[in-house]
């Protein structure tokens, strides 16, 4: 059997047991968590205002970045925001699993595009919480800058 028979074999045993919207579901979830575990990092930072003013990690905006104590103001002001975010992405990766493993087992035939939509939509909701710590944090930064 040729190479490419033999991938179209594989696809084909993985679409039919419904595969790929279980991996699809799994990928996604880990990226929720990945999210989640990099914004709980950056609340406990906030908390313990161990979260120095920088270019890689944190809310940049150009308020924010104008002096430290910007920095802080507007990173406390969206520690509420940070922390829904982190239980929204928890939330979000316990449903995509769920809704994957039956979409694998239920649906197989619409399971792919069900599970890419979901994943899509999950991280939506987590960029839109993202979006509204990050206009909290840049209107209390300017604030503080515009004393």
């Amino acid at each position: 059997m040729l190479i490419r028979e033999r991938i179209v074999v594989a696809a084909g045993v993985l679409r039919e047991r419904g595969a790929v919207a279980y991996y699809i579901g799994i990928t996604g979830a880990a990226g929720l968590l990945v999210i989640a575990l990099l914004f709980e990092v950056m609340v406990r930072q906030i908390q313990q205002a161990a979260l120095p003013r920088n270019g890689l990690f944190g809310i940049r905006t150009s308020q924010t970045k104008a002096s430290d104590e910007a920095w802080q103001a507007g990173h406390r002001a969206a520690l509420p925001l940070l922390r829904v975010c982190v239980v929204v992405a928890v939330v979000a990766a316990v449903v995509l699993l769920g809704l994957s493993v039956w979409l694998s087992h239920a649906a197989p035939e619409s399971a792919e595009s069900v599970a890419a939509t979901a994943v899509q939509v999950l991280f939506g909701v987590v960029v839109v919480v993202v979006l509204a710590a990050a206009v909290k944090a840049n209107a209390a930064a300017r604030e503080v800058n515009t004393r």
